[in-house]
């Protein structure tokens, strides 16, 4: 989680270990890692390149390419750098396969799926990667689960009958103990199984975490609704979702296609592959447009979105510069502390971890980060009484780079979700690999807390379904309350001006990260360039 650029970086001669590109690879809980063989050619990509499920495009239209062969080309024909989807479509005439040439220019994102086998158990990964040109597609011609995995913390996996579905990734952000808190995912994939619903909790990283309670909760709705939770973690039921009807970025562009529908097309800041290229700093400013009916008082907005690959690199950064004094900095933070309350100061400022929603020009709340790779559903309930007109504009100033979204609603006829329609669940079952029972380290938030120390660590989490249970009038939620903490390397001393401008300087975290990304670029583009 947070992890560092490189890891064990090897002789330039041999074996190249990179983790490519700052903004693409570090998210709030994962790293991508991916290996150049040698530097001699690019043309080393494994082929055909595996796993790749869509292929989405800066004006936001996809391809799916699911089970089709896909091939890498530094140059076809007139064009330089491209991807080759064989038998992409039928000719309408002929009936004949032709294929897709795809130049890597237009993409935006790359999403793809892997499947790890694990003590019997098929493990379901699902991500995105954004390209940033030639370099990133090593990324994904590279990524497996064995030799290069995906990290987090922790993933939780949902069985559906079938396989284990990564299904949320909570505690993002929550590097200390200071800082613990409860996340609420919904498990999409879930199913029940002979009376019991099962989870997987894995530590997949180098990383300590620490579970301090598991909740599990059905929550009953009609079955034309859908349920969310708010900030707070109290659960609404709304229907007749409406789409914005246009979507402007600060330089006044229409990126409406981005927000329409949870499709993994996702609107995010492009960074530019060449390291000369100016990059824009400090927040984005999104407005998103939506009709409002004539007589409406009150209106929910759902936001599917979270923290890009970039943004949690930003506060690794902060940590790794703290040095060998990370430990007393983290001891400095705990709730209510001047430490927590600077840093949370500078994380709202800045539109990093905590994003200011305003409608027609009123604050209406704060969203925080999640994700990235489990982005959750967050719906913020909006008081429309003193909104004139018939649109509601809602406006986000999220830090550049720092955030994705994939889709924003608006609904107008929603409630919140009554008491009796929250059921708690019974975890009949709740054990690590050798058989130990957890269920007293998973039962109430007191610090007793369930330890996963190593990569290897796991807990089997088996729920009673409850009865008259119909997975079209039910939702099923998980609380998780907990923390981590990353294994960093603390043997240099804390570079006191560098955490005083990031700290005291607006945008300056970002800053820091924008010339981390730039050298990176400027470093990995020399080594292509030498093809």
């Amino acid at each position: 989680m947070l992890q560092r650029l490189f890891r064990n970086g090897s002789v330039f001669a041999t074996s190249i270990i990179l983790l490519l590109i700052t903004s693409l690879i570090i998210s709030s809980c994962e790293t991508y890692k991916a290996e150049i063989k040698s530097p001699e050619s690019v043309e080393g990509i494994p082929q055909p390149i595996k796993n790749i499920t869509n292929i989405v495009m800066k004006d936001a239209s996809f391809f799916d390419v699911t089970g089709k062969d896909i091939y890498f080309q530094k140059l076809y024909h007139d064009t330089s750098n491209v991807l080759i989807v064989k038998n992409f479509e039928k000719r309408d005439k002929t009936g004949t396969y032709y294929d897709k040439l795809i130049p890597i220019e237009n993409i935006k994102e790359v999403i793809y799926e892997n499947s790890e086998f694990s003590s019997g158990r098929t493990l379901l990964l699902a991500g995105g990667i954004f390209l940033v040109g030639l370099i990133l597609l090593v990324v994904v011609a590279t990524i497996s689960f064995t030799n290069h995995p995906v990290h987090s913390c922790p993933f939780i996996y949902s069985f559906d009958g079938e396989k284990y579905i990564m299904d949320a990734e909570p505690l993002g952000g929550a590097v200390c103990e200071g800082l613990q808190r409860g996340d609420v995912s919904r498990l999409e994939h879930i199913a029940p199984i002979n009376g019991k619903f099962n989870v997987l909790v894995k530590n997949v990283n180098e990383e300590k975490q620490r579970l301090d309670e598991m909740k599990f909760f059905s929550i009953r709705h009609d079955e034309d609704s859908k349920t969310a939770p708010d900030n707070n973690g109290d659960f609404y039921e709304y229907k007749s979702e409406n789409a914005p009807s246009v979507v402007t970025n600060d330089e006044g562009n229409n990126i409406t296609k981005f927000f329409a529908d949870k499709d993994n097309v996702r609107w995010q800041n492009d960074l530019p592959l060449n390291s000369k290229d100016k990059i824009p700093e400090g927040k984005d400013r999104l407005s998103i447009k939506f009709p409002k009916p004539k007589d409406a008082k009150n209106a929910a907005l759902i936001i599917n979105g979270g923290t890009s690959y970039i943004g949690s690199n930003m506060i690794y950064e902060l940590l790794k510069i703290q040095g060998n004094k990370v430990d007393d900095w983290y001891k400095s933070i705990s709730p209510g502390s001047e430490a927590q309350s600077e840093l949370s100061n500078v994380m709202h400022r800045d539109g990093l971890y905590y994003m200011d929603i305003f409608v027609n020009g009123k604050n209406a709340g704060i969203m925080r980060g999640n994700g990235p790779m489990a982005d959750e559903d967050i719906l913020f309930p909006l008081d429309l009484s003193s909104v004139p007109g018939d649109t509601v504009e809602v406006v986000l100033t999220p830090s550049k780079y720092f955030w994705k979204f994939d889709k924003i609603s608006i609904s107008y006829d929603f409630k919140k979700t009554d008491e009796s329609d929250i059921i708690p669940l019974n975890i009949s079952n709740a054990a690590d690999f050798s058989g130990k029972n957890m269920l007293p380290e998973l039962s109430a938030v007191d610090k007793n807390y369930y330890n996963m120390d190593t990569r290897q660590d796991a807990l089997n989490i088996s729920i009673d379904v409850p009865g008259n249970f119909s997975k079209s009038k039910n939702d099923i939620y998980v609380k998780t309350t907990g923390w981590y903490d990353i294994n960093l390397s603390k043997d240099k001393s804390p570079d006191s001006g560098m955490i005083s401008r990031m700290f005291n300087s607006p945008g300056g975290i970002l800053k820091y990260a924008i010339e981390i990304y730039r050298n990176e670029i400027k470093n990995l583009s020399g080594i292509l360039n030498q093809n």
